[in-house]
């Protein structure tokens, strides 16, 4: 082995034994340190969350002393609100709070919403205007930390405020938090729906409210059943079931001529406080007739009436005329009396007897002692005055129209009955009658102008007035070839006045019983009518007679305007929508930001608001939200002010003024990143 070599294995051991001291000394370093750290790593969560992740060496507990394994609870305070429950708009809630954890240094600590900085425990008043949740946020220390770590802590809570619904009709008694089955709005009001109409099962039309018509002649659907019409004895058209005419002028067979006026209540039958439209037509511009007074009116036209009394439209050139009267729904057992319903009405028959009466005087069963019982006599088979219920007279000597004798004859049904003028003087008539059932005649009681008939059972029934009652149904004319006026009597004759005239159209022909002719006069005004214009809804109203200026007011529908007959209404708004709604990102990292972005449409406002007071003016992000205006649509986008803890995101938008609609809101949650730091 040569000298070279030998110096090389030499410097190589040296080399070994150096290396192993410099180990033996960073050994005993490391021991100077403390005591030996386990090689498992532990993590500490810093978020709001709070998560915790502790290797399985430590040991479990309870155990005897403190060690490093011993990390401070979590996330931990208690935050509440009183009275519980829901609070009313405008009063006081109180918020009491208590983050004063043994064992932990507490540092900071605030509340949301403007309450701001606090101590650990306390309480104090809140007057939220609506809802609103609030948040507890802290930072404590735990006093036995090894490296000073801060903790963050939070908790909420939210006061549940309860705001007084909206009315949707005011002018109805209550608060409506919807507008009520069977009514829809109008100008701000709550109205009834139209009278609705079907066909029942005898093909007739009739008031029935889930019925698919709005017309009382169910827009002509129901027609197998139709009026029946006769001539009465005055030449009056009349209705009759029994009658052979289908129209109201009865085919011109009574002399009255065609009629096209036309006038009628829809809905035809109402309750005592109820309200229905006046429709008429007719050929020419007519004058209206209405508890004593009178107007001029268009051809064709329509008007609400509160009234309940009956109405007369005659046309000014032909004289053509009609009439309209309301049908009052009474309850059961009560009678409309013209201004109110009442009770049963009784009067006293012809027998003096009190008897259920519509139209009678007296509201007692017993007439209020105003009837008396009076004998009824007739003339019996001997022809002498015999005691009678159904007899024609009211005397014991039958008016002296009984005889002795030669008072019996054959009627034309060939019965044997007395008769003053008769040729037999027994009651068979010497057997030259051939029999028969009933020897009763219908007549007409002069004294109560109440006409009787006689029943199968040959027993006298009242079946109404006698004839020349009524109303009657001619019209006055004029006389194109003589050019001279006739006008209606009082007893429905027609009275010869002087030459044809031709009023202005401000004035009505009216005839004079008097001088018999007729003579121009003013007379009132056209009813209000409301109509649609396009988009706008129009209300037409008449100045003081003569002149009736009309008047016209109009005023914009924003959604536009719908005309259902006589009926016009401005559409009602549509439903609140929300477009947009979106916040982003939804996960970020403690003290980052979001974008918050919204649209709306068919909204009086929107309040945009976050948890941690985002949105309500109490930091620098300011109010978000605001009021749609005329246009009632609403957009916006806002930066969050830093994202500490678990954050909520809420857009509430309210329905624009007179609509239905409920408010809509959305809500969008912001959560933290979890930050895992190796200790």
């Amino acid at each position: 082995m040569n000298m070279s070599m030998k110096t090389a294995r030499l410097s190589a051991r040296g080399n070994i034994l150096f290396g192993i001291a410099v180990l033996v000394l960073l050994l005993g370093t490391i021991q100077s340190d403390g005591a030996f750290v386990s090689s498992e790593v532990r993590f500490a969560d810093d978020s709001a969350q709070g998560l915790s992740i502790v290797p399985a060496s430590c040991p479990s507990s309870p155990h005897e002393t403190p060690s490093e394994c011993d990390e401070p609870g979590f996330n931990e305070c208690f935050l509440s609100d009183t009275p519980p429950g829901i609070i009313a708009e405008g009063t006081t809630a109180t918020l009491h709070w208590d983050a004063g954890k043994t064992d932990f240094t507490y540092l900071s600590g605030s509340i949301s919403q403007g309450v701001g900085a606090v101590s650990s425990v306390g309480s104090i008043p809140v007057t939220p205007a609506q809802t609103t949740q609030y948040v507890y946020t802290g930072t404590r220390q735990h006093y036995q930390s090894r490296t000073g770590q801060v903790l963050s802590f939070s908790c909420s809570t939210t006061v549940a405020v309860d705001s007084p619904p909206i009315d949707y009709c005011p002018n109805i008694a209550g608060t409506q938090t919807s507008v009520p089955s069977g009514y829809h709005t109008e100008d701000g009001q709550c109205v009834p729906d139209p009278q609705k109409y079907s066909c029942n099962t005898n093909n007739q039309c009739i008031a029935d409210s889930s019925g698919p018509y709005t017309s009382s002649s169910c827009d002509n659907a129901c027609g197998s059943v139709v009026p029946k019409y006769s001539c009465n004895a005055s030449n009056q058209c009349v209705a009759d079931s029994s009658g052979s005419y289908t129209s109201s002028s009865c085919d011109n067979a009574c002399g009255g001529g065609s009629n096209s006026c036309e006038m009628y209540f829809e809905p035809a039958s109402i309750p005592p406080d109820g309200s229905s439209t006046l429709y008429w037509t007719a050929d020419h511009p007519g004058t209206m007739y209405h508890s004593g007074a009178t107007w001029q009116v268009p051809a064709v036209g329509s008007g609400i009436s509160g009234d309940l009394e009956s109405y007369q439209l005659v046309d000014n050139v032909n004289g053509e005329s009609c009439t309209a009267e309301l049908t009052i729904q009474c309850p059961a057992g009560q009678t409309w009396d013209g201004t109110q319903c009442v009770g049963q009405k009784y009067s006293c028959n012809t027998n003096n007897q009190c008897i259920a009466d519509p139209s009678g005087p007296y509201t007692t069963s017993s007439c209020g002692g105003a009837c008396a019982p009076v004998q009824k006599y007739s003339c019996n088979t001997n022809n002498q005055c015999a005691l009678d219920s159904n007899g024609p007279y009211t005397s014991s000597n039958c008016n002296n129209i009984c005889g002795s004798g030669g008072g019996f004859s054959c009627n034309a049904g060939n019965q044997c009955v007395a008769s003053p003028s008769g040729s037999y003087a027994t009651s068979n008539c010497n057997n030259a009658c051939g029999g028969g059932s009933c020897s009763k005649s219908p007549y007409c009681d002069d004294d109560t102008n109440a006409h009787y008939s006689v029943s199968a059972s040959c027993q006298y029934v009242s079946d109404g007035d006698c004839d020349g009652g009524g109303s009657c149904t001619k019209k006055p004319y004029c006389d194109a070839g003589t050019n001279k006026q006739y006008g209606v009597s009082a007893s429905c004759q027609y009275v010869a006045g002087g030459s044809c005239i031709e009023c202005p159209g401000n004035q009505s022909k009216i005839w004079n019983p008097t001088t018999h002719q007729f003579e121009c006069r003013v007379t009132g005004c056209p009813l209000p009518v409301y109509y649609c214009q396009a988009d706008n809804l129009c209300h037409r109203t008449y100045g003081s007679s003569p002149e009736c200026q009309p008047n016209n007011s109009c005023s914009a529908c924003a959604y536009g305007c719908t005309q259902s007959g006589s009926s016009s209404s401005c559409n009602p708004p549509p439903a609140p929508e929300i477009v947009t709604w979106n916040v982003h990102p939804t996960l970020v990292h403690r003290e980052s930001t979001v974008q918050v972005e919204w649209e709306a449409k068919n909204v009086r406002s929107c309040t945009v608001r976050g948890t941690n007071s985002d949105g309500t003016g109490n930091n620098a992000t300011g109010v978000w939200g605001g009021t749609a205006g005329s246009t009632h649509n609403l957009s916006g986008t806002k930066t969050s002010s830093p994202i500490t803890a678990q954050t909520i995101y809420t857009i509430v938008c309210q329905p624009v003024p007179e609509s239905v609609s409920s408010p809509v809101s959305r809500s969008t949650t912001v959560n933290i990143i979890p930050i895992f730091q190796e200790q």
